[in-house]
């Protein structure tokens, strides 16, 4: 059955159809297929079933082939996403009692639960001297990725490539300046959202006239951050 827009409310037609076309399935990009929840926790939830979250960093993550910690989880689209394409261990960092509850229902709705360690939140100080032995990491902590960097830890966990979400150019020049001498330091900048990034094609007589609300869906609306650094280990 078609759904017939809602002139007075556009944007709730649009995330109908979206959920309806994608039968909550991930539509693009890294993990295409991936089954996913009704929410997500501390991002936008449509960039995800879209597959256009974080879409500069998808040639990064499509390199991405062995086990994975993720610090700051949210709901489990990085951890559950992999374990699903790889069959492979990922541990996965969530402070929120919420983001938790939901990686473990999107680890079982797609079979993976037993290759998907969940914790609660990373504390720098207790890993600061540990060394978790990961071939991959992603961090995006809201800006507390610089406890870490104080506390020592990327200089331990130097065996591993590293894609962390910054939030200040400082930032970036503070990872660059301590860390250059054991990891390639790249940066990866935040990119504008558009209808090209559309991954479906939407109903003529609402492409036009709603073409605004297609790409507010598509926004992740990171007020502060700039980008990603990339650490590559020298070794």
């Amino acid at each position: 059955m078609k759904i017939v827009p809602d002139r007075l409310r556009p944007i709730q037609y649009c995330k109908n159809y979206l959920k309806k076309v994608s039968n909550r399935q991930v539509l693009s990009g890294p993990f295409r297929g991936l089954k996913y929840i009704d929410q997500s926790a501390g991002s936008e939830y449509f960039p995800k079933l879209l597959g256009s979250y974080e879409k500069e960093l998808h040639t990064i993550i499509e390199g991405i082939d062995g086990e994975t910690v993720i610090i700051g989880a949210g709901e489990g689209y990085y951890p559950v996403g992999l374990a699903k394409k790889l069959g492979k261990k990922m541990i996965c960092y969530e402070e929120s009692g919420l983001g938790r509850s939901l990686i473990g229902q999107l680890s079982k709705l797609n079979g993976v639960d037993a290759l998907v360690s969940i914790r609660g939140k990373c504390n720098p100080v207790d890993l600061q001297n540990k060394d978790l032995g990961m071939e991959y990491g992603i961090m995006d902590i809201e800006g507390s990725e610089m406890d870490f960097l104080y506390h020592g830890f990327f200089e331990k966990q130097k065996h591993t490539k590293w894609v962390i979400e910054l939030h200040s150019n400082e930032t970036h020049e503070k990872f660059r300046d301590r860390l250059d001498n054991i990891f390639k330091v790249e940066f990866v900048p935040t990119e504008p959202r558009g209808m090209r990034d559309f991954p479906v094609k939407v109903p003529w007589y609402a492409r036009s006239i709603f073409q605004r609300y297609w790409v507010s869906l598509l926004q992740e609306w990171r007020s502060d951050s700039i980008g990603w650094l990339v650490l590559t280990p020298k070794l």
